[in-house]
């Protein structure tokens, strides 16, 4: 075999997975799909990701339905019944080993031709790949919190790729988060060409002014409409917590009192510091507390009412 084009096995710890391939469960080193696929050629597949807790899965059909927007916003067809995918989600969790994980659900174009424009656009058979991974959220990013720097990467434009859509194009947030992490930091925080914070690569960005009133950037900014995010307004007008969205500037961070992000395999995790320079106290803030408590009860509530409906 030519040595330029050996390929290498990578060590990711295949027991920490749990793998469904059109819905058959295999082990992640047994996983494939096609060369031909359009999600491995084009990126052109969408994706979204739901956590589990105590093995149960958290807000799982609001995520459910995201993805289904996401493939309707870039025009990609869903090929299949979606009770047969809630059924093959409903039996990789029900093989769940892992205390705390979360699942990630990739459908793709599926398998065509070569060439950008897809070939009988709507008799493609998608590709779906269903991820379970085992996850741990390390104590000292709640503790003492994390570090973001501001990314000298753009954020796509909405005209362009629209961040509103979760697909499988994560070019631009990887490359802003491979900076990240060769510089120390946890993660980024991305602006757009005007100059306003969007959010991070992965996540949704909040700050708390002095005088206690909870914001986060406008969609209008261009950013993902987080299901956390939502969560946060909900708990912040149960706890009397001022929340809104407005247009924000890194100017705005300087006078921030505290800051965190939220993600839904994250929940919610405080921000001490920004570029290195600290947040306020560079601890975790009160009103941060709060939310993160809040949220801890939201998410039980959840699992504790949780039932399949397909």
């Amino acid at each position: 075999m030519n040595p330029m084009i050996a390929s290498q096995k990578i060590n990711y710890q295949t027991h920490d997975y749990l793998v469904s391939v059109n819905g058959n469960i295999m082990n992640a080193s047994d996983a494939k799909v096609s060369i031909m696929d359009r999600g491995f050629l084009f990126g052109d597949s969408v994706y979204d990701v739901f956590f589990c807790y105590k093995k149960m899965p958290v807000f799982f059909y609001e995520h459910l339905d995201r993805l289904y927007q996401s493939a309707q916003r870039i025009d990609l067809p869903m090929n299949f019944d979606r009770k047969q995918l809630i059924y093959s989600i409903k039996e990789l969790v029900a093989k769940n080993p892992f205390e705390e994980s979360f699942m990630r659900i990739v459908v793709t174009r599926g398998e065509n031709e070569m060439g950008l424009a897809p070939q009988s656009y709507h008799e493609v058979q998608n590709t779906i790949v269903l991820y379970l991974k085992k996850f741990h959220m390390p104590t000292e990013w709640m503790s003492e919190g994390v570090d973001f720097k501001i990314s000298t990467f753009e954020r796509n434009s909405k005209k362009a790729m629209d961040p509103m859509n979760k697909t499988g194009n994560y070019l631009n947030s990887q490359l802003a988060l491979n900076e990240a992490k060769k510089e120390n930091y946890h993660d980024a925080i991305m602006l757009n060409a005007k100059g306003e914070i969007t959010e991070g690569t992965t996540n949704n960005f909040w700050i708390v002014q002095q005088n206690g009133n909870v914001v986060t950037p406008d969609l209008k900014s261009g950013l993902l409409r987080g299901i956390t995010r939502e969560k946060i307004f909900e708990i912040a007008k149960a706890l009397n917590i001022s929340i809104e969205e407005k247009i924000l500037y890194p100017s705005d961070i300087e006078s921030a009192s505290e800051s965190f992000y939220t993600s839904a395999t994250k929940g919610i995790v405080p921000i001490t510091k920004i570029n290195h320079l600290p947040i306020g106290s560079g601890k975790p803030g009160n009103i941060t507390k709060q939310l993160m408590k809040g949220y801890e009860d939201l998410v039980q509530k959840y699992i504790r009412s949780f039932s399949w409906s397909d």
